[in-house]
């Protein structure tokens, strides 16, 4: 991917991000590639970018901003390489804190 145009609202971003981010919320975490390492990069990027023009557009009442920002915020991207070690994959996994379990604090355990 050698794109990269400025992007100064969500909408500018691809429709594959929008649905990327859906498949995301509904199913949770997904492998995007194999890619080449450099469209790898490119693309956690850009979707660390969208995510924050999501976050921009909360504010403005945008309810697809909404939306898609609750499930971006709990996203987090990471590249691995594939078996091969000659392409990567594109992983978005829920951030541990999404998932981790809540057990309420016993009487005097907070120090």
């Amino acid at each position: 991917m050698t794109r990269r145009l400025p992007k100064h609202d969500y909408r500018h971003f691809p429709p594959a991000y929008f649905d990327h981010l859906r498949r995301f919320g509904a199913f949770g975490d997904l492998k995007i590639g194999p890619l080449s390492p450099q469209d790898a990069q490119s693309i956690r990027y850009d979707l660390y970018t969208f995510r924050s023009k999501l976050r921009e557009a909360i504010p403005t009442g945008d309810p697809i901003a909404r939306e898609l920002g609750d499930i971006a915020a709990q996203m987090i991207l990471r590249i691995i390489p594939t078996e091969d070690g000659q392409q990567r994959w594109l992983v978005m996994q829920r951030h541990p804190i999404y998932t981790a379990g809540v057990v309420p604090l016993a009487e005097g355990d907070a120090t």
